[in-house]
């Protein structure tokens, strides 16, 4: 089954639970046995944002990863700082936001297009990352059940424009943009800032956690 991989902890000794979106399930965390051994096969495929196949084990009290195989590890990806921040800080964020079990392939999709797309680009610049991540960020609200664009407040507000463009364009539409550095961190702090308040929880500032 086509996964990504969202975060890894210890469990056990020689064992960790790893976080995944399925694209046939949706989000799960299975208990991967001995992956902390020197010898483990396993252990080099799961590290997140990595695209793989599984095998799943179903047990009485826990489901258990049985065989992994390398789809695609993003190398471009881990080679830059920047983006291997953004693309870290991305899963990190469905990881703490999805609950076991919600399935949307639709997501799946979505989550799959933004990662290819960082691994495919040349170069990325301070003000591309913050426009990148506020893409994510805006379209992840959408599929948690909350349409930013339609908030009263949003509505009447001279971001409006800037936040259609973030929900209805693609990824490459979005770094067309035409804003300077300045102009798009004060429009971020907004977003930043109704994301925490839709959600009624404390989020790290992906602007801040993402740019060296």
């Amino acid at each position: 089954m086509l996964s990504i991989v969202l975060s890894r902890k210890d469990f056990r000794e020689h064992d960790q639970i790893v976080s995944l979106y399925v694209k046939e399930n949706g989000k799960l965390s299975l208990i991967v046995r001995g992956v902390k051994k020197i010898v483990s096969k396993n252990s080099a495929h799961l590290e997140p944002f990595s695209f793989v196949n599984i095998t799943i084990e179903k047990g009485k009290e826990a489901d258990y990863l049985t065989r992994v195989q390398s789809v695609d590890y993003l190398r471009n990806v881990r080679e830059n700082l920047n983006k291997s921040l953004m693309a870290s800080y991305a899963v990190s964020i469905v990881d703490k936001f999805f609950s076991e079990g919600d399935h949307d392939e639709q997501f799946f999709i979505f989550l799959e297009n933004f990662l290819f797309f960082l691994n495919d680009l040349e170069n990325i610049d301070n003000k591309e990352i913050i426009l990148l991540l506020d893409y994510f960020m805006v379209n992840l609200l959408y599929f948690l059940g909350f349409n930013f664009s339609s908030n009263e407040k949003i509505a009447n507000s001279s971001i409006l424009p800037y936040i259609e463009i973030l929900e209805k364009g693609n990824l490459a539409e979005v770094l067309l943009i035409d804003f300077d550095l300045y102009s798009a961190k004060k429009i971020h702090k907004v977003i930043h800032n109704w994301f925490e308040h839709l959600l009624e929880r404390k989020v790290a500032d992906w602007a801040l956690t993402c740019i060296i």
